[in-house]
């Protein structure tokens, strides 16, 4: 996983409104565009509780030869 804990998620989406500059806040915490906009897209639906980890499933995979065979 990644470093970012949900509270540094909520400083990296101030800090970029504070500045109105997405790009240099990317830049400044070494994340990219597209995981801030994720981070601030969760933000926006539901809150801090939007930037915690979400637990990955296992893939089902349908298709599969049952072990025995």
């Amino acid at each position: 996983m990644d470093k970012f804990t949900p509270e540094n998620r909520y400083l990296v989406i101030k800090y970029a409104l504070e500045t109105n500059n997405v790009s240099k806040a990317c830049k400044f915490f070494g994340i990219s565009r597209t995981s801030y906009y994720k981070w601030y897209n969760r933000y926006q639906k539901m809150g801090i509780e939007g930037l915690e980890d979400i637990p990955r499933s296992k893939p089902k995979m349908p298709n599969k030869v049952p072990k025995y065979i």
